[in-house]
């Protein structure tokens, strides 16, 4: 900790909303600090992410060997559940739409053979 004594560092005067009080207080006791400690450490984990920007659109390549000097990326667990909801919805559909042409066309060949009959896209004219 620096030299500096508790009176000559800035004061701010902050009114919390119902319930922040209490659950910042709760907060503190988990991590064993003061109420003023736990909320200058929220306060600098807010400001060290701060530039840290996650667009609606993430188009990041994971597996990238190149650095790109910070390689962090922040995003919270909803909008990241989200986006592998929607990645896992996407893969299941494309699977199905190509599950559905190979069966078609395995149907389709089997009748062909069976029934010996060509589709009319293939009569000669």
């Amino acid at each position: 900790m620096s030299d500096k004594q508790v009176r000559d560092y800035d004061k701010f005067m902050l009114r919390f909303p119902d319930g922040m009080r209490d659950a910042i207080a709760e907060r503190a006791k988990a991590n064993g600090r003061s109420m003023n400690s736990e909320i200058v450490q929220i306060l600098e984990d807010a400001l060290e992410n701060r530039s840290v920007k996650v667009h609606s659109e993430m188009n990041i390549d994971l597996f990238s060997e190149r650095e790109s000097g910070d390689d962090r990326i922040v995003i919270s667990k909803g909008q990241l559940l989200e986006k592998v909801d929607s990645a896992i919805q996407q893969a299941i559909e494309a699977t199905a739409e190509q599950m559905a042409i190979k069966m078609a066309e395995a149907a389709f060949d089997s009748l062909s053979e069976k029934y010996d009959f060509v589709p009319k896209n293939k009569k000669p004219t």
